[in-house]
């Protein structure tokens, strides 16, 4: 199957990129989160520490009792923190917020897939905010197939097509939304019978951005 590189997809001068590679991020830490659920926590490689900071690996090994030394633990320390759990400082509650997520990891069978679906509703409706800072040809048949798909998002990833809707001509890359898919989830995997994978919802952000001036 032939890949598409989507951080070359999108354009970095416009609105999109930023939101889209948040969304990339998430999933990345989502997919960190499960591997590290079905491994445990991974440990600091010295040698590949040594290699990064340009130290010899027996230097790293040296006594904790050198200068070097305590940095160098210091340094474990700090990144062995970045594994979690999530700490937030709060001003209002002026206590640490934490997040464990190792542990919510276990509560979700498909967390993989629930997650992404929310993110990328998320993404929708965030970058649909944006193009109406913008002046789209809002009668383009992509423009409205965009416009229900994040209505969808916002309600529940359901198509919610009453009071005339749709109203203009709704098209994207072949596929028609019209009346009969009231009700219909948007977004999803076959199993769903969803009208988009993720990947899709991708690729119609990139045909609604190029139509950003």
């Amino acid at each position: 199957m032939d890949r598409v590189d989507i951080l070359k997809l999108f354009d970095r001068r416009k609105p999109f990129f930023p939101f889209v590679l948040s969304y990339l991020f998430q999933v990345q830490g989502c997919l960190e989160v499960s591997l590290r659920y079905t491994l445990g926590k991974r440990p600091v490689d010295r040698r590949a520490l040594a290699a990064k900071i340009g130290v010899s690996e027996r230097t790293l090994v040296g006594s904790s009792e050198s200068e070097l030394g305590r940095n160098v633990d210091a340094v474990i320390r700090g990144l062995e923190q970045l594994s979690g759990p999530i700490r937030l400082a709060s001003q209002r509650a002026k206590k640490e917020l934490v997040a464990d997520l190792d542990a919510e990891a276990g509560r979700w069978k498909d967390l993989v897939s629930v997650h992404s679906v929310a993110s990328v509703s998320s993404l929708i409706v965030m970058t649909h905010a944006i193009c109406q800072e913008n002046r789209l040809p809002t009668k383009d048949a992509t423009w409205e197939f965009f416009r229900h798909c994040r209505n969808a998002a916002a309600h529940g990833n359901r198509f919610g097509l009453s009071h005339g809707e749709p109203r203009h001509r709704a098209e994207w890359d072949g596929i028609v939304i019209d009346r009969a898919m009231h009700g219909k989830a948007m977004l999803g995997s076959p199993s769903d019978n969803a009208l988009l994978f993720p990947g899709d919802a991708l690729l119609m952000l990139h045909d609604v951005e190029v139509l950003i001036p």
